[in-house]
């Protein structure tokens, strides 16, 4: 199969998921509805199918992730600085498995549990425990639905074994940066911050991306001069999906329609798709500027008759708090690692 042919049977098999799952979940009003589409926008960038063996143990690790996490944080309810420490120590294992060239959705869903728990943890208690296993749900719909459309609109790529790296000193680095660079909105979260749950994802999201980063024969310099670059690369994706976002709810309340919805929100799933396998190295960020449009959109339309406003812009506040303050925090822990790294070659080079 011809490499065009190839990327437009990729393209198609994203739009047709991502949007199907989107327009299934606006219709039936499912809890927690984007999540479905926000785990098939990233099942279905990777190259190949998940194995059987590989989704269940990734369906697993969620269930002890979400479930296991849920009844974690309510247990650490009375101690806050026990759940921080947790949670920090927690972080730093997925952004290391990520640093190393893991698979992506472990490290998303590893991310998305520990910052999203809590919230759930805070605003239902124990009843976090239950919304835990929706979102399990969430990501069991999104294996089987990924494996069905792998089945019917196969790929020609030849299966590749996943590369498993040392971990060099200066992703080790990153480790310690993203870990560093998250802690503030850990202790922020903390305060009753319960009415910001997407915020978390969002939050997770972009950190999957900026963990995954590949730059194995890069000094340290290039590095962090590469991650900051592509950190405004994503900062700039999420702002246009929540852009595409606002354009939809806009023509939406000049002419109200389920028809209209559906049919805007798949050409901008279908611009997002095409984008992402053209070829050119900033498509990647296409998915991102995707799951902001479904996470965006979805459920905050439920009801076009109803006034809406005020939910739209919440969410749009809290994919705005998440882009800022991920882009941000990275760069000031760039930059105080650039100026370390400068510090520590004048003192070589003057020891020399």
């Amino acid at each position: 199969m011809s490499r065009p042919a190839e990327a437009m049977r990729d393209a198609l098999r994203f739009t047709i998921c991502v949007f199907g799952t989107y327009a299934i979940a606006e219709l039936l009003d499912l809890p927690l509805a984007y999540m479905t589409p926000v785990f098939l926008a990233a099942l279905l960038q990777l190259p190949q199918p998940l194995p059987l063996r590989f989704s269940l143990l990734l369906l697993g690790f969620s269930f002890v992730a979400f479930f296991g996490g849920a009844y974690l944080f309510i247990a650490l309810q009375g101690d806050p600085a026990l759940s921080l420490a947790v949670q920090a120590g927690c972080l730093g294992v997925a952004f290391w498995y990520g640093a190393r060239g893991g698979n992506g959705l472990f490290v998303l869903v590893a991310l998305i549990a520990l910052l999203l728990m809590p919230l759930l943890v805070q605003a239902s208690g124990a009843g976090g425990a239950r919304l835990a296993l929706v979102v399990i749900a969430h990501l069991a719909a999104a294996l089987l639905i990924g494996a069905v459309a792998w089945r019917l609109l196969p790929t020609a790529r030849k299966p590749k074994p996943m590369p498993a790296p040392r971990l060099p000193a200066h992703r080790l680095g990153r480790v310690v940066a993203l870990v560093v660079a998250v802690l503030p909105l850990l202790l922020w979260l903390q305060q009753g911050r319960a009415d910001y749950p997407l915020l978390a994802v969002f939050v997770a999201v972009l950190l999957q991306k900026l963990t995954a980063i590949s730059t194995e024969d890069a000094g340290r310099r290039v590095f962090y001069r590469h991650i900051l670059r592509k950190g405004a690369e994503l900062a700039a994706a999420n702002a246009l999906g929540g852009l595409a976002a606002l354009l939809t709810y806009r023509i939406l309340t000049l002419a109200p329609s389920w028809t209209l919805l559906l049919a805007l929100a798949a050409a901008v799933i279908a611009t997002c798709a095409a984008l992402i396998w053209s070829g050119r190295s900033w498509g990647a960020f296409a998915g991102s500027a995707c799951t902001a449009y479904v996470i965006l959109i979805g459920g905050a339309l439920a009801g076009l008759e109803s006034n809406v406003d005020a939910q739209l812009a919440n969410r749009f506040q809290q994919l705005g708090y998440a882009v800022v303050y991920v882009f941000v925090a990275v760069a000031i822990v760039v930059r105080i690692a650039l100026a370390l790294q400068a510090w520590r070659d004048s003192r070589s080079g003057s020891n020399g």
